[in-house]
């Protein structure tokens, strides 16, 4: 038992003497003294090995000395940092936890790889967690900012620039994602280099930079190759057309959004917006059909559903601009997915919320908006 473990130990016997409501003397009995216990518990003394094993047994808790499960645990740590996430969640499905010695690990990577909330016991535990429990923890209670500077690593930089990215924060999140790019250059990590450059890519597709966007994702599409990644080559070529169709580069968008093989709501309700702007109203109706009977993917199906009844009351309703109705069913859409999804997701609709603005003397409104979209360039919709 090393001397951070001895420490563990005694946050982990208050742990579970206060949990049974158990005295210091009921847990020490017939085995070390009731001062001596107490100073074990509040970190003023560690326990010998043989101690804190005859302790932790009294509550039912074996402390596992197995080489088996130590190796099983660092590669799986190491799939998680190489961003490696269904080799990590196979690896999880195997590997043993039994035994005191390893449940901290067991309650990080249980919440880790079901997205609960960290057990409070972590809490006590995080000035002696191990480098690795403490980069899944700081991540798990939002601290990626401070990960950065305690555990620096090409795994805790795409982690903060992801983060970053998320709340729309693109040029610092490009800055965060470059420095861990570097490191996972550094550290041979493909994955995570693949990851870095699709999520610089998405920062400057949703600022509208087509020619920095391509760039980054060429060596995406590269390194995803290179590892067999088929869901990022994927999501390359998806926000690809996306980012076109924001520039109203009609054709190119509908080059991908048209091909057969493009499946899945999303996918469909940009195709009927390719129609809708090349004034093509049966063409789109008939990409909202097939929308309304495809999988949402990731995105919940009210918003997606939402998305698609405001696209078909423009093509139903060709004076959508001078009906109540319309404005209400817009914003509410727009509003959900501000709260709900990342903001690129919004500005694709902003253009349609700008318009509506524009032609009911919203220009506050419009103004305000602009202030939150300052990278914006606007979708001639008209």
């Amino acid at each position: 038992m090393t001397e951070r473990e001895r420490i563990l130990v005694g946050i982990l016997i208050k742990h579970e003497r206060t949990k049974r409501n158990w005295s210091l003397q009921g847990a020490c009995e017939g085995i070390c003294s009731v001062s001596y216990l107490s100073k074990i518990e509040q970190g003023k003394a560690q326990p010998a090995s043989e101690i804190a094993e005859l302790i932790l047994k009294r509550f039912g808790i074996e402390w596992s000395e197995d080489e088996l499960s130590d190796r099983a645990l660092d590669e799986l740590y190491e799939a998680i940092f190489s961003g490696d996430d269904a080799r990590a969640a196979e690896l999880y499905g195997k590997v043993k936890l039994d035994g005191g010695r390893y449940l901290i690990d067991k309650l990080l990577l249980s919440s880790w790889f079901s997205k609960a909330e960290p057990n409070d016991f972590l809490r006590r535990c995080e000035s002696h967690l191990s480098p690795q429990q403490l980069t899944l923890y700081l991540i798990q209670t939002d601290r990626s900012e401070e990960l950065v500077r305690r555990e620096p690593s090409a795994f805790a930089f795409i982690i903060r620039g992801e983060n970053l990215y998320s709340c729309g924060e693109y040029l610092r999140a490009i800055e965060m994602l470059s420095r861990g790019y570097e490191y996972a250059a550094d550290e041979g990590r493909a994955r995570l280099m693949c990851v870095a450059k699709l999520l610089i890519g998405n920062c400057y597709s949703n600022i509208l930079d087509y020619d920095r966007m391509e760039e980054h994702y060429a060596i995406a599409r590269r390194l995803a190759q290179a590892v067999g990644d088929k869901a990022s080559q994927d999501t390359i070529d998806y926000n690809t057309a996306a980012t076109a169709l924001e520039l109203l580069r009609v054709d190119k968008a509908m080059a991908y959004f048209s091909r057969e093989d493009i499946g899945g709501a999303m996918s469909l309700h940009k195709l009927a917006i390719c129609h809708e702007l090349r004034g093509e109203t049966k063409e789109a109706l008939a990409a909202l059909d097939r929308a309304e009977k495809e999988d949402t993917g990731d995105i919940p199906k009210p918003i997606v559903d939402s998305m698609l009844k405001t696209v078909r009351f423009r093509l139903e309703n060709p004076d959508y601009l001078e009906r109540t109705e319309y404005g209400k069913l817009l914003l509410d859409c727009f509003a959900d997915i501000r709260k709900n999804l990342p903001s690129g997701y919004a500005s694709f609709h902003l253009p349609w919320v700008l318009e509506w603005h524009r032609a009911n003397r919203g220009y506050k409104q419009a103004y305000e908006l602009l202030r939150d979209f300052p990278a914006f360039t606007e979708i001639k919709v008209d």
